[in-house]
Protein backbone atom coordinates (compact mmCIF):
# COMPACT_ATOMS: atom_id res chain seq x y z
CA UNK A 1 0.00 0.00 0.00
CA UNK A 2 1.29 3.49 -0.68
CA UNK A 3 2.33 6.05 1.68
CA UNK A 4 -0.75 8.62 0.30
CA UNK A 5 -3.07 6.05 0.53
CA UNK A 6 -2.60 4.75 4.26
CA UNK A 7 -3.73 8.10 5.39
CA UNK A 8 -7.32 7.61 3.34
CA UNK A 9 -8.42 4.53 5.20
CA UNK A 10 -12.17 5.12 6.81
CA UNK A 11 -13.61 2.28 8.99
CA UNK A 12 -16.27 1.62 10.97
CA UNK A 13 -15.35 0.97 14.53
CA UNK A 14 -16.91 0.81 18.03
CA UNK A 15 -15.44 3.47 20.11
CA UNK A 16 -15.61 3.02 23.67
CA UNK A 17 -15.37 5.79 26.37
CA UNK A 18 -14.87 4.90 29.69
CA UNK A 19 -15.32 8.33 31.06
CA UNK A 20 -18.86 7.87 30.14
CA UNK A 21 -19.40 4.71 30.43
CA UNK A 22 -20.61 4.43 26.47
CA UNK A 23 -19.66 2.78 23.41
CA UNK A 24 -20.93 3.82 20.04
CA UNK A 25 -20.34 2.82 16.52
CA UNK A 26 -19.35 5.40 14.02
CA UNK A 27 -16.74 5.98 10.98
CA UNK A 28 -13.24 7.08 11.28
CA UNK A 29 -10.35 8.29 9.25
CA UNK A 30 -7.49 6.40 10.28
CA UNK A 31 -4.12 9.18 10.73
CA UNK A 32 -1.55 7.11 12.17
CA UNK A 33 -1.49 3.77 14.00
CA UNK A 34 -3.26 5.12 17.32
CA UNK A 35 -4.80 8.59 15.39
CA UNK A 36 -8.45 8.99 14.20
CA UNK A 37 -10.58 11.63 12.79
CA UNK A 38 -14.20 11.42 13.61
CA UNK A 39 -16.69 11.47 10.33
CA UNK A 40 -19.91 10.85 12.73
CA UNK A 41 -20.85 11.88 15.82
CA UNK A 42 -20.32 9.76 18.54
CA UNK A 43 -23.14 11.18 20.27
CA UNK A 44 -23.53 11.31 23.99
CA UNK A 45 -19.00 11.43 24.18
CA UNK A 46 -16.70 13.81 24.89
CA UNK A 47 -15.32 14.02 21.51
CA UNK A 48 -17.52 15.25 19.03
CA UNK A 49 -17.78 15.46 15.04
CA UNK A 50 -13.99 16.61 13.19
CA UNK A 51 -12.02 16.15 16.23
CA UNK A 52 -9.00 13.81 15.83
CA UNK A 53 -8.93 11.50 18.47
CA UNK A 54 -6.48 9.14 20.08
CA UNK A 55 -7.59 5.66 21.09
CA UNK A 56 -5.99 2.11 21.51
CA UNK A 57 -7.34 -0.71 19.60
CA UNK A 58 -8.58 -3.42 22.46
CA UNK A 59 -9.72 -5.63 19.40
CA UNK A 60 -9.85 -5.57 16.01
CA UNK A 61 -12.86 -3.12 15.28
CA UNK A 62 -13.32 -2.15 18.57
CA UNK A 63 -11.03 1.40 20.05
CA UNK A 64 -11.05 2.96 23.10
CA UNK A 65 -11.32 6.62 23.58
CA UNK A 66 -7.74 8.38 25.00
CA UNK A 67 -8.11 11.97 24.44
CA UNK A 68 -8.82 14.47 21.71
CA UNK A 69 -5.66 15.47 20.32
CA UNK A 70 -6.74 18.26 17.88
CA UNK A 71 -10.92 20.06 18.71
CA UNK A 72 -13.21 20.01 15.36
CA UNK A 73 -13.34 23.96 14.37
CA UNK A 74 -16.20 23.65 13.54
CA UNK A 75 -19.20 24.91 16.30
CA UNK A 76 -21.87 22.27 17.22
CA UNK A 77 -25.88 22.92 17.45
CA UNK A 78 -27.98 20.32 18.97
CA UNK A 79 -31.72 20.25 18.45
CA UNK A 80 -34.59 18.19 19.53
CA UNK A 81 -37.19 17.40 16.16
CA UNK A 82 -40.91 16.60 17.09
CA UNK A 83 -43.03 14.17 14.90
CA UNK A 84 -44.40 17.20 13.25
CA UNK A 85 -40.75 17.88 11.76
CA UNK A 86 -37.92 15.37 10.17
CA UNK A 87 -35.05 15.66 8.64
CA UNK A 88 -36.70 15.03 5.13
CA UNK A 89 -39.05 17.78 5.58
CA UNK A 90 -38.19 20.74 3.03
CA UNK A 91 -37.61 23.89 4.84
CA UNK A 92 -34.89 21.61 7.17
CA UNK A 93 -33.62 19.76 4.69
CA UNK A 94 -32.48 22.72 2.65
CA UNK A 95 -31.09 23.98 5.60
CA UNK A 96 -28.96 20.90 6.17
CA UNK A 97 -27.80 20.90 2.53
CA UNK A 98 -26.40 24.49 2.58
CA UNK A 99 -24.53 23.42 5.90
CA UNK A 100 -22.85 20.08 4.32
CA UNK A 101 -22.33 22.78 1.06
CA UNK A 102 -20.28 25.30 3.31
CA UNK A 103 -18.38 22.46 4.42
CA UNK A 104 -20.09 21.49 7.59
CA UNK A 105 -22.27 18.55 8.47
CA UNK A 106 -25.45 16.82 9.98
CA UNK A 107 -26.67 14.28 11.71
CA UNK A 108 -29.64 12.71 13.11
CA UNK A 109 -30.11 10.06 15.83
CA UNK A 110 -32.55 8.51 17.86
CA UNK A 111 -35.12 9.31 15.52
CA UNK A 112 -34.85 12.73 16.47
CA UNK A 113 -31.97 14.20 17.85
CA UNK A 114 -30.20 16.43 15.22
CA UNK A 115 -26.71 17.66 15.60
CA UNK A 116 -25.08 20.11 13.43
CA UNK A 117 -21.70 21.05 12.68
CA UNK A 118 -20.45 24.31 11.16
CA UNK A 119 -18.86 27.05 10.28
CA UNK A 120 -20.15 30.30 11.33
CA UNK A 121 -17.67 32.24 9.37
CA UNK A 122 -19.46 30.83 6.43
CA UNK A 123 -23.15 29.86 7.27
CA UNK A 124 -24.83 29.91 10.48
CA UNK A 125 -27.74 28.00 10.44
CA UNK A 126 -28.80 28.60 14.08
CA UNK A 127 -31.67 31.17 13.27
CA UNK A 128 -32.93 29.47 10.70
CA UNK A 129 -33.71 26.34 12.30
CA UNK A 130 -35.07 27.90 15.76
CA UNK A 131 -37.41 29.39 13.47
CA UNK A 132 -38.94 26.36 12.36
CA UNK A 133 -42.02 24.84 14.16
CA UNK A 134 -41.08 21.75 16.06
CA UNK A 135 -37.61 22.05 16.41
CA UNK A 136 -36.03 22.61 19.93
CA UNK A 137 -32.82 23.39 20.60
CA UNK A 138 -31.01 21.11 22.61
CA UNK A 139 -29.76 24.04 25.00
CA UNK A 140 -29.15 27.56 24.91
CA UNK A 141 -25.11 27.56 23.69
CA UNK A 142 -22.65 25.47 21.73
CA UNK A 143 -22.09 22.15 22.98
CA UNK A 144 -18.64 21.42 22.95
CA UNK A 145 -18.52 17.63 23.88
CA UNK A 146 -20.51 16.38 27.25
Amino acid sequence: MGESSRYDIRRNVQIEFPRERFTTSVEVKVLDGDTYELLEHPGFAEANYGDVISAVEMQPGHLQFRRVIRKSPLTMAAYGLSSRVNVESQELSDILEKVMQTGGFWQCDLGGLLWVFFDPGRFDPRGQIDAIQGVSPHCGEEMTGW
